[in-house]
């Protein structure tokens, strides 16, 4: 995916980080399998009583894992945006950090 299609698919909510490919030698790939795998362990030894609301706790624990998902990527969106127009702004090519005005002069 190239920058400008990135940027594009981003302006119009067509970015979602949950859709990207997991790679099967991955760390998270890898997790995933054994939590499904003890899931379906677990599940296996529940009552049909039990396993709904086993299935509404997991549907829940989901939709709080996206939720927090979302959250995460539009503070660091926010955050990214914030931090590229102060750059942009200053014409003194000072920016903040930490409460300190360092100059960018400085470590050039």
């Amino acid at each position: 995916m190239t920058c400008d299609n990135f940027l594009e698919n981003l302006y119009y909510g067509n970015v979602c980080p949950a859709d990207r490919k997991l790679d099967k030698q991955s760390k998270s790939y890898q997790i995933l399998t054994l939590e499904c795998d003890a899931q379906d362990e677990f599940r296996k030894k529940l009552s049909d009583d039990l396993k709904k609301e086993f299935d509404n706790l997991v549907s829940l624990s989901i939709s709080k894992c996206c939720e927090s998902e979302k959250e995460t990527f539009i503070y660091a969106c926010k955050y990214m945006l914030r931090f590229i127009l102060a750059c942009l702004d200053d014409d003194a090519k000072d920016f903040v950090f930490r409460n300190d005005r360092i100059r960018a002069d400085d470590y050039i």
